[in-house]
């Protein structure tokens, strides 16, 4: 990467974050009758400065580069017995991640709004958007933790945007391919940063560190993988961590010596509460696992 390139993302991701703040404004909201459009202002921005300064060949600067114009004649892909048996295997693979992706991606978001994630009904989602791709030629469909952090940055509370989003792409493929040569790729790199900085929850990792050490290290190992190896890798080494610690605690399961609080019914762990106190000739004793 050219230091040129790197000038370009922070100069991006300065005027997102200029952009951002001069929208919250009182005196801006009640001039404008929308919000500025941050992203796009950016885009275009930083696409003519590259396309006027030739930033590509002078700079070293990485830009999108030919992008094939038009859209995809809907067709039945080519079905054969060696075929199915070639794809079988690795299609269950990408299927289990980009689920596992997709309900990870959604219960992210819809606990900081508040919307209850159906997992049911994400697969069917998934499985109708499946079947049509398979006619279509589009990418194998799945949750874009990315585009949804954007997504929930711009404000959008429904599922129409996805036909606004389906329009515009439609448009931009058939008529604008030409116009976006010159964009950087530092810029959609400073778009995606700042939306999912607004994902990043420090608070989780200081509660779980209180509430429990075991947690807040599956945490921590989930948040580094996906940071360095990319989020497949994260998920893999959420679940197999997740694995491990429930084949350890199945194994060796956690016991208990149990007393009664003073002036109650109630017993608790002994080495909990010092203050229980435990019945004169009996032990009780409570094992946490199947006997």
């Amino acid at each position: 990467m050219s230091g040129w390139t790197l000038l370009m993302g922070i100069f991006a991701f300065a005027c997102l974050d200029r952009l951002k703040w001069l929208n919250g404004k009182k005196w801006v909201k009640a001039k404008l009758p929308i919000p500025i459009p941050e992203q796009l202002v950016v885009l275009i921005l930083t696409t003519v400065m590259a396309w006027a300064g030739n930033l590509q060949k002078n700079a070293g600067v990485g830009v999108i580069g030919d992008i094939p114009s038009g859209l995809y004649v809907p067709q039945l892909p080519p079905i054969s017995v060696a075929r199915v048996s070639e794809i079988a295997s690795p299609a269950v693979t990408v299927a289990l991640v980009t689920y596992i992706l997709t309900i990870n991606v959604g219960k992210a978001v819809g606990s900081k709004h508040n919307i209850n994630v159906d997992a049911t009904q994400e697969l069917v989602a998934l499985a109708a958007q499946s079947v049509v791709g398979a006619v279509t030629g589009s990418c194998v469909p799945s949750g874009s933790f990315s585009r949804t952090a954007l997504i929930a940055q711009l404000g959008a509370e429904s599922a129409v945007h996805n036909a606004v989003s389906c329009v515009v792409v439609m448009l931009v493929s058939l008529t604008l391919t030409g116009s976006l040569f010159h964009l950087p790729k530092a810029t959609l790199a400073a778009i995606i940063f700042m939306a999912l900085k607004a994902m990043i929850n420090i608070d989780t990792a200081r509660f779980l560190y209180g509430v429990s050490k075991r947690e807040w290290g599956q945490w921590m190992v989930a948040f580094l993988v996906t940071t360095f190896g990319g989020v497949t890798l994260g998920i893999v080494a959420s679940i197999g961590l997740s694995i491990i610690l429930l084949l350890k605690q199945a194994s060796r399961p956690s016991t208990a010596v149990l007393g009664v609080l003073p002036g109650t019914d109630v017993f608790v762990s002994v080495k909990r509460y010092p203050a229980a106190l435990e019945l004169p000739g009996i032990k009780v004793f409570r094992f946490d696992g199947a006997l």
